[in-house]
């Protein structure tokens, strides 16, 4: 299962960006320079959208959800661990939305809203 989503993950997104599985069923993903927060979100949206599709198991299919925590450099500034501390936060938030969802770093919604 985990091969077929790493699959699905690299086909969603641009031939510069790179996926990488980090541990277990964590992923990440690193986009190349995107023109704004709005380019952003329509690749992570997309990448929902292929993740939710079904998963051919023998005669029955499966269906996965993913989850995913945003943040941009140099918005979100910091070095490569606490980029990922804040990723990672946002993604338990985007579990505890109901899943299937992506929440951008608290850090950039403040940045955003100043």
């Amino acid at each position: 299962m985990l091969k077929i989503i790493a699959q699905r993950l690299q086909d969603a997104v641009r031939s510069p960006d790179t996926v990488a599985r980090l541990g277990g069923d964590e992923f990440v993903i690193l986009l190349s320079p995107v023109a704004d927060m709005d380019e952003c979100e329509q690749i992570a949206s997309q990448i929902l959208e292929t993740i939710a599709q079904p998963v051919a198991l023998g005669e029955n299919q499966g269906f996965v959800t993913g989850s995913m925590g945003i943040t941009v450099y140099p918005l979100d500034d910091g070095d490569n661990e606490q980029l990922l501390r804040h990723a990672d936060h946002a993604m338990y938030q985007a579990k505890q939305n109901g899943r299937n969802r992506y929440v951008i770093s608290n850090k950039l919604s403040d940045l955003d809203t100043a």
